[in-house]
């Protein structure tokens, strides 16, 4: 007879592909689809367009309303994708605005419901100060009758989402894992990519990310400026999409720099584009635990990163953490326009726990163990999940 699969429902964090859908794939890709199904939760359609997702057979699962709009019809839409019958709810959480949806699901006795924080601030420019006014209220108040688990990317993302009322021990850090075969340095993609985008013979800088407040591609921009005056064969690739992409363009068409950055969009084939760049650069204003990280640092690219991103990140020796300042990224940049070797990290990225194929065999024992799918809320037993080798947050 055919094993039931375990249905697990996870809210997505942004309307499109970003890196934590992108890492909630990954995982799956890694995983038996014939023993779980994986399904978003989002308010907008758009993820159901893109390829993989149709590929991996991930059904998208939208709402239109909010609890300031119609909580009601809110409830209603959320109670009637509950009714498919979900073992699991897996909520991919940046920042509090409610617990709506945990407190229905634990309502339901629905076996898990995970808040899993992947963020460690508010991805917003304007309306910050009262998003973060509602996040700390909500912080405070929650507590464990709104899930039976907490997790989080990095001991930087569970503190900025749970507060002390939920003991430390009681959150597991779950890896931002990749597949290390793929994003590992490849020669041919490099001449290949090089060839295509027209950048042989130059230094070419790479980022990867949303146009989005978080990821600062203003400062970028202008250390650019700067790189490109001291040298004209630098190249700045860009690959993402996002609402703030149309003034970035802008910026750099005032700064007269549209030969010299490439805005490519979202990519497909970020393991090739990796090898295909010199330099690795994150300017974020806070991130988790960036998954694009982990893959650059496997690529043996060197990386500089702002030291707002947790150190956690830094699982090889290839990464610089500096602060913003625009000079002292022209200055450690120009360094590496110099050339270096560039190093297999394979075995520093699996020594890490960051291989895919290991922690998703993890999440499978996680997910399908019988004696946390019996309905309601549970005190998880650390004991048994140390044994899975998932790492608990011990303060």
């Amino acid at each position: 007879m055919k094993t039931k699969k375990i249905k697990v429902l996870h809210r997505a964090a942004t309307t499109g592909i970003g890196g934590v859908e992108q890492n909630v794939m990954n995982y799956y890709r890694h995983m038996d689809r014939e023993r779980f199904q994986f399904d978003f939760l989002t308010r907008n359609a758009k993820l159901a367009e893109y390829k993989e997702v149709k590929e991996l057979g991930i059904n998208v699962k939208t709402f239109t309303a909010t609890e300031r709009s119609d909580k009601n019809l809110l409830i209603k839409e959320i109670n009637q994708i509950l009714d498919e019958g979900y073992d699991i709810i897996h909520m991919n959480t940046s920042y509090w605005v409610g617990f709506l949806i945990e407190e229905l699901a634990m309502e339901r006795h629905i076996p898990k419901v995970i808040v899993h924080s992947h963020s460690a601030g508010i991805d917003l420019g304007q309306g910050r100060e009262r998003a973060l006014e509602i996040h700390e209220y909500y912080k405070e108040k929650f507590d464990m009758r709104y899930a039976t688990d907490c997790w989080a990317c990095s001991r930087l993302a569970a503190d900025w989402l749970f507060g002390p009322q939920i003991p430390r021990n009681d959150i597991r850090i779950i890896k931002n894992a990749i597949d290390i075969q793929k994003y590992s340095f490849n020669q041919n993609f490099r001449l290949q990519e090089r060839n295509k985008l027209g950048l042989d013979n130059c230094f070419v800088i790479g980022h990867i990310g949303r146009f989005a407040y978080q990821k600062n591609h203003e400062f970028l921009i202008k250390v650019f400026a700067g790189i490109f005056k001291k040298n004209d064969k630098a190249r700045l690739v860009l690959i993402g999409e996002g609402g703030g992409m149309s003034a970035i363009k802008a910026m750099v068409q005032e700064m007269e720099l549209e030969e010299a950055v490439n805005f490519l969009g979202w990519q497909d084939n970020v393991n090739e584009l990796l090898s295909a760049i010199d330099l690795f650069v994150l300017p974020s204003r806070l991130e988790g635990l960036p998954v694009v990280l982990v893959e650059a640092q496997d690529s043996g690219v060197r990386c500089i990163i702002s030291d707002c991103i947790t150190d956690e990140a830094c699982i090889t020796d290839n990464v610089d953490r500096l602060p913003l300042d625009e000079d002292e990224w022209i200055q450690k940049i120009g360094t590496y326009m110099e050339g270096y070797d560039r190093a297999d990290m394979r075995e520093k990225i699996t020594a890490a726990g960051y291989d895919i194929a290991e922690q998703a065999a993890v999440l499978e024992k996680y997910y399908e163990d019988k004696n946390n799918l019996t309905g309601g809320a549970y005190k998880p037993n650390l004991i048994n999940y140390t044994a899975y080798e998932i790492e608990v947050y011990a303060a």
